[in-house]
Parts: structure tokens; sequence; C-alpha cells
């Protein structure tokens, strides 16, 4: 088998092992510390948990102004579960801004680059595109996020399920590492097929699989789960937040 080799200038090398920014944002108070380049997060939930808010809360935060508290930073949105409303963040954005401009809004959204996948092989093949992309444009984006790592298991549940989560965790983990970016990736508490649930048995041995494969990669976990019709909650560790949809997108508070 023939490898692909690649060159790089010393601007491009420079640039990619240079200092990136951490990933600032405490989703109310949960997080105690920011997260650093090559750090990892994981969102995990049923669905209708909330993972998608808090997607569309650190979406927001990322890519807005940082006179408007947010951190213009560039973030890349591998999309596997098609959950991801460009209106609804674009809104959510419009609100949160001190002044509503077009324009503006408008250079806050060039932060958020999007990639589309629909099977586990595009999934595997946008790892090389990102990183073809960042060897032209290192400091293009610094946050990358993989919504959701679990869309496509029943591809292989006759197959080898182990072997291709596996190989994705590994894929994920490298592209973070190599290219110094803070990763974030969701995935159901309990694989699921899109359409009829399987029994309990096979979907705890589903369960089992997912975190054994992912075993590798050391991640901070949040978990979400939805209390009513509009109050989640989400848990870090020993460390609960609960919150709520608004006007101005996510809101939260310590206490139900």
């Amino acid at each position: 088998m023939i490898k692909r080799y690649r060159t790089e200038s010393g601007v491009q090398l420079f640039s990619r092992f240079g200092n990136k920014p951490s990933l600032n944002i405490h989703f109310g108070g949960l997080l105690e510390e920011a997260l650093a380049p090559k750090q990892i997060l994981e969102i995990n939930g049923d669905t209708v948990s909330g993972r998608s808010l808090l997607i569309l809360d650190l979406l927001a935060c990322c890519t807005m102004d940082r006179e408007d508290g947010g951190l213009a930073m560039g973030v890349l949105f591998v999309d596997c579960a098609r959950h991801l409303s460009i209106e609804a963040l674009a809104l959510t954005i419009d609100c949160r801004m001190n002044d509503r401009d077009e324009l503006k809004l408008q250079a806050t959204l060039s932060r958020l680059h999007y990639i589309c996948c629909t099977s586990t092989d595009d999934l595997v093949h946008s790892f090389d595109m990102i990183d073809d992309i960042l060897q032209r444009t290192p400091n293009l984006f610094s946050l990358l996020i993989v919504d959701d790592v679990s869309s496509y298991w029943w591809e292989n549940v006759t197959g080898d399920t182990y072997a291709c989560q596996r190989h994705l965790a590994q894929r994920f983990l490298q592209t973070v590492t190599e290219h110094s970016l803070v990763g974030v990736f969701t995935r159901h508490s309990v694989p699921r097929r899109p359409t009829d649930g399987e029994g309990t048995e096979q979907t705890s041995t589903l369960s089992a699989i997912f975190n054994s494969s992912w075993s590798s990669v050391q991640r901070r976990r949040l978990h979400v789960q939805r209390l009513q019709q509009n109050l989640f909650c989400c848990t870090c560790a020993n460390r609960i937040v609960y919150f709520r949809t608004s006007d101005r997108g996510v809101v939260y508070r310590n206490e139900a």
C-alpha cells in the first residue's frame, strides 16, 4: 500500500504547533476550568435530552464577537445527526448582540464551518478532509464538534461495531491532538436504531461496546436529560446545573 506523505512550510508548522486558544466556556459553572487545546468534551444523553440546545449555546458563544461576550473563535461542525438549525443559531446570536447588525451577524456566522455526513465512511473521510484544510489554513478554526458519533452504529450492527467505533475514536483523537484543537463530540447514552428500539439485553451490550471503544479517549463527560417540557439538567462528575430555553437561547441556573 502506498501511503500519502505531505509536506508543509515552516510557517504552517509554526501555526499548527503555536498557541491555540482555550475554550473558555463553563455551561453555567458546570466546568470549573476552560478546555485547553487537545482536550476533549463528551456530551451524552437520550433523544430530546437537551444535547442540541447545549451545542447551539456552545456555537453561539464561540462564534460571537468578544465585545458581545463571545470568544470570536472559528468552529468546524461535523453534522451526522441533522439536528443543527442555522436559523435558531442566527436568532440566538442576533438576540445576544449588543447592537443588531446584519453585517455583524454574517461576520459571526462566517466563523462557523460545516461538514455534513451521511454514513460512517463520510465521517471517517471528514477527518482526512480536516487534515487537508488545516494544512492549508492552520488557524481557520480551533474547535471541532462532531454531532453525533453514535449516528451510524446500526450500519455495522451485523459486523464489528467495536472495531468501527474504535477507529472513529482513534481518528477523532488523532485529529484533535495533531492540530491542537479543542474537541467536542455528542452521543446517545444508549445507542438505538432511528426507527425501532432494541431489546434491553442488546441495547445494554451496544452501550458497553461504545464505552469500551471510546475508552482510549480521555475526556470530560457531560450527561444531559430533560426533566420537564422546558427544564433540563446537565451533570459533570458531582456537579449539576439546570437550564431552559429563552429568546436569548439557553439560560442556566443552580436550582430546578
